[in-house]
């Protein structure tokens, strides 16, 4: 039987238990990346149903104008071109209408892919779109990467290929060899124990060329953690500038531009109505306030978007 002398079964034994750490860190970011995308493909979803209702009330609105320019160039108030005018916005808005419903479409099938359904046939709260929460200080993100499933793994891997690497180094000390038997002695029929103990010595083979190979997979595995917890730092930063300026965004446009927007629009129009104003301010005005609704569902987008990559990473 061999005795093992330099501590091979401790480093066989712990890179088995690293490996299997890591192989668990590697089934949790799976997981947690599954919710990422479901995260991100909910947001797109309640985004572009939002864009959808933005566009049928463009599309509403176009064709109030419509009607309204109608009546003023049929009684003479207004020349042809301007109903032209009002019939080109009528009909581009028809057309955005069509294609914010094939997007809408092309986001649900999506969400139902992830979650395991042929079709999105369940209503979704749309409510969780419009609530927002400023991003903590950086630092206290920071100090939640430690604990990142993400970065445990690659810590697990180096912590596996460093066991493996003392494998490889204790195997250059051969393992005790004992032997135990019975000696029967024929002229008196009596019997001994006998034990023998010999050390091998590799004087051919120090096991230089496998310490080699574990010591530079030791080294890639330790650069693979340097360099992913690098990448994870600056992906961070980056996702939590984007979760602030989206944040800040929304909020500027919810509070301030849109009710302006909102409240040009409507004067106006009224003002074109009484012969005040000219269409062109009319068209102006809509084009402004859509834009401004239309800024606000993409940075809703983009502070979900963010967030979710942000709750990844950490």
């Amino acid at each position: 039987k061999s005795l093992d002398i330099s501590g091979k079964r401790f480093a066989r034994k712990k890179a088995a238990t690293e490996a299997r750490k890591a192989a668990s860190s590697a089934l949790m970011v799976n997981y947690l990346n599954v919710i990422r995308n479901i995260h991100i493909a909910y947001a797109e979803v309640l985004s572009e149903s939002e864009s959808l209702k933005l566009a049928k009330d463009q599309e509403n609105l176009a064709k109030q104008v419509l009607r309204t320019v109608s009546k003023r160039v049929d009684a003479a108030r207004e020349s042809e071109i301007q109903r032209a005018k009002a019939i080109v916005a009528y009909e581009s808005s028809i057309i955005a209408s069509s294609l914010e419903e094939q997007q809408l479409r092309s986001s649900k099938q999506k969400l139902a892919k992830l979650i395991g359904k042929e079709r999105l046939d369940v209503s979704l709260d749309h409510s969780h779109f419009f609530d927002l929460e400023a991003p903590k200080p950086i630092e206290s993100y920071k100090k939640m990467l430690d604990h990142s499933p993400i970065l445990e793994r690659y810590l697990h891997l180096s912590n596996e290929k460093k066991f493996a690497f003392d494998l490889e180094r204790a195997q250059k000390i051969s393992d005790l060899k004992v032997k135990i038997g019975i000696k029967e002695f024929r002229s008196n029929n009596e019997q001994a124990l006998v034990a023998g103990l010999s050390i091998p010595l590799p004087i051919f083979n120090w096991n230089q060329g496998n310490i080699s190979r574990a010591g530079a997979e030791l080294s890639q595995a330790r650069n693979n953690q340097l360099q992913t917890k690098l990448s994870l730092e600056q992906n961070l930063i980056e996702e939590w500038r984007n979760w602030q300026i989206s944040y800040f965004t929304a909020e500027k446009l919810k509070t301030v531009i849109l009710p302006t927007a909102e409240k040009a629009f409507k004067l106006s129009r009224l003002g074109y109505e009484k012969g005040k104003l000219p269409y062109l301010e009319v068209l102006d005005a809509q084009r402004t306030l859509f834009e401004a609704r239309s800024k606000y569902h993409k940075s809703l987008k983009q502070y979900h978007i963010a967030r979710a990559n942000i709750e990844l990473i950490t």
